[in-house]
């Protein structure tokens, strides 16, 4: 079973989400590429490199750290992690420029195939974990539209004519 939330959250409302998980546990930030075979962790989700914002990152504990695996895609030649077995969250940032705001999402899976094509449950407390930061992530978020939430700085930037697009 996997789960998810969409949402549109502007960069204040995404640091105000960072804060509230790492109130709740030891969370790290890991960028979702590598060019070693080496996981990338990061100072915050308002994470930019060479220039551009990184929309793409996942969330973890760091005591989850020696479990979470990469996997190698030698087409793009760089490391990425294997969420479908590591202990992580997926991290899409909404994209926001200012004049529109696309959706973003967190996700993760409880179960996976293993390389027998078994299926295998993450542990417990992973599960409890994962289950509890998606509570206290839409604690801090309403309802915006259809299936997607929104952070209060959102909100009010939408009041003031901003665009939530799909």
């Amino acid at each position: 079973m996997s789960h998810q939330i969409s949402f549109y959250l502007t960069p204040i409302d995404l640091a105000d989400l960072e804060a509230r998980l790492r109130q709740k546990d030891d969370v790290i930030i890991l960028h979702s590429r590598s060019r070693e075979k080496n996981l990338r962790v990061i100072d915050s989700v308002n994470f930019s490199e060479n220039g551009s914002e990184w929309l793409y990152l996942h969330l973890a504990r760091r005591r989850d750290i020696s479990l979470i695996n990469m996997r190698y895609v030698p087409v793009q030649n760089y490391w990425v992690i294997d969420v479908n077995e590591s202990p992580v969250i997926e991290l899409n940032k909404s994209f926001y420029d200012g004049k529109i705001i696309r959706p973003g999402r967190l996700f993760y899976n409880e179960y996976y195939f293993n390389s027998k094509n078994v299926l295998v449950k993450k542990s417990e407390e992973f599960c409890k974990w994962a289950s509890m930061s998606f509570i206290e992530a839409k604690r801090g978020l309403k309802k915006a539209v259809a299936f997607y939430y929104m952070g209060s700085d959102t909100e009010k930037w939408k009041s003031n004519g901003g665009e939530l697009a799909l």
